[in-house]
């Protein structure tokens, strides 16, 4: 439990613009290969579907969280006022309690974090 606020916390701590949200991404690939999941990134933006077996196997549910933070009106600053950082905590959460009481639930779901789900700085992203 305590593993899972640290990680809530570092969440909270690296907020990131849309398809820029790489800090988040690496930390959080980290953790589910630490798990022993199969991760498949993104090209060329950050985010990853993550699966005991494949991911994105026929089949699947997909469980999905965003990753990105919102503009705070400062420049460059940015803030997780949605709560993606604690949608990505869940995210992890679930998959690791899963996979430490080992369902076979996890071989039909698929974990997967995503980019820029906020509707801001396109002149960024483009």
């Amino acid at each position: 439990m305590r593993d899972l606020i640290r990680l809530g916390r570092a969440l909270w701590d690296c907020p990131e613009p849309g398809f820029h949200e790489w800090k988040t991404h690496r930390l959080l690939v980290q953790r589910f290969e630490e798990l022993g999941f199969s991760v498949q990134e993104f090209s060329g933006i950050p985010g990853f579907a993550a699966a005991v077996g494949r991911p994105g196997a026929p089949g699947q549910i997909a469980l999905i969280a965003d990753m990105d933070a919102l503009p705070t009106g400062g420049e460059g600053l940015y803030g997780h006022f949605c709560g993606h950082h604690m949608q990505l905590t869940a995210l992890y959460g679930t998959a690791r309690l899963l996979a430490e009481a080992g369902s076979s639930a996890l071989e039909e779901i698929c974990f997967a974090a995503i980019p820029a789900e906020e509707y801001v700085d396109l002149g960024k992203r483009e």
